[in-house]
């Protein structure tokens, strides 16, 4: 097992998306350039720990599968399907 900085801007970029953020989005939200977070989507720059620490919670990610692609632990998918549900639950009330 070793890590590759190019899959782990490739998945980091899958996620992102579904989540409907833009890079711009989350650029911001890390504080950091929107060319720097580009570049760490190709793999051609890496964030720092606390920038990749801040991602993986924006992202509801764990920091094995952003960075090694290993599947979450059934507890965190837990606490994404509780976060899904208390979503949609609060979209509902809106409607």
């Amino acid at each position: 097992m070793y890590f590759d900085q190019v899959d782990c801007g490739n998945r980091v970029r899958r996620v992102r998306t579904a989540l409907g953020y833009t890079q711009e989005n989350v650029a911001e939200q890390l504080n950091i350039s929107h060319s720097h977070y580009c570049n760490f989507e190709k793999g051609k720059r890496m964030l720092s720990i606390d920038a990749l620490i801040e991602l993986a919670a924006l992202l509801h990610l764990s920091l094995d599968f952003m960075l090694m692609g290993q599947e979450p632990q059934n507890d965190i998918i837990r606490h994404k399907v509780r976060s899904m549900i208390e979503f949609m639950t609060a979209i509902e009330k809106e409607l």
